[in-house]
């Protein structure tokens, strides 16, 4: 995790996208934050990049009943709607617990790759948190 401070707020750069390294992020965000200083969380470009090469499965090429974990959350395929209304891909619906509840989220992500569409999901189920990029 590094700590950016620019001219209007504070950027706290993820550089390990692992639940711990979250986690110590929004406890570094509550502590800037505290300060009256305006703060946002984001993951650093370079290891952003790198995530997405090693994942590179596209959404539209999900099936009912596939898992993938991105930062400690597991996120099952539940419906894929295969009319390709949206964007000439599919439709595709994901459940995961976000704070002890069962959550969907879904709907059209083009032609995203599965670890981009979930990766801000993911980081709100393990921190409470917004993610900006």
């Amino acid at each position: 995790m590094k700590i950016r401070k620019n001219k209007h707020y504070t950027s706290i750069l993820l550089e390990e996208f692992t639940p711990q390294e979250a986690n110590k992020a929004r406890i570094k965000y509550d502590e800037i934050k505290k300060s009256g200083v305006n703060c946002v969380i984001k993951p650093s470009r370079k290891k952003y990049i790198e995530a997405l090469e090693l994942n590179s499965r596209l959404v539209s090429d999900c099936e009912i009943g596939e898992s993938y974990r991105v930062l400690g959350v597991l996120f099952t395929v539940v419906k894929v709607d295969t009319t390709k209304t949206c964007c000439d891909c599919n439709i595709v619906t994901f459940e995961y617990y976000k704070q002890g509840e069962l959550t969907k989220t879904g709907g059209c992500f083009g032609f995203h790759q599965i670890y981009r569409a979930l990766f801000e999901e993911a980081f709100e189920a393990v921190t409470g948190t917004l993610l900006y990029f």
